[in-house]
């Protein structure tokens, strides 16, 4: 027992350092800022870059769409397919199947 009491008297500071170290390394690697959450942080990062592609692709999709529907740009073939497809008009020469739904 003395020589226990002993040897953290000797010991004392280099204990407390010790644990001090071991208590930062814990928080490095799994506190609110530590190595875990940076690494969740970046995957949540990946994957918003990911959505964020995409949506400025099908921008892209979309603005190509709007520039052919303007006056300038509009081709009777244009109109033609919008036609037929939003409104259901069809040419005197076209054949028209039904399907029931």
């Amino acid at each position: 027992m003395v020589q226990t009491f002993l040897f953290f008297k000797r010991h004392f500071i280099l204990i407390c350092v010790g644990l001090l170290y071991t208590y930062l390394a814990i928080h490095m690697i799994g506190g609110r800022q530590g190595m875990v959450q940076i690494a969740e942080t970046r995957a949540e990062l990946s994957a918003l870059q990911n959505k964020i592609a995409k949506v400025k692709a099908q921008r892209v999709g979309l603005e190509h769409h709007a520039d052919q529907l303007r006056a300038k740009h509009l081709s009777e073939d244009r109109l033609d397919e919008e036609s037929r497809q939003h409104l259901g008009f069809s040419h005197v020469n076209d054949l028209v199947i039904i399907l029931d739904d």
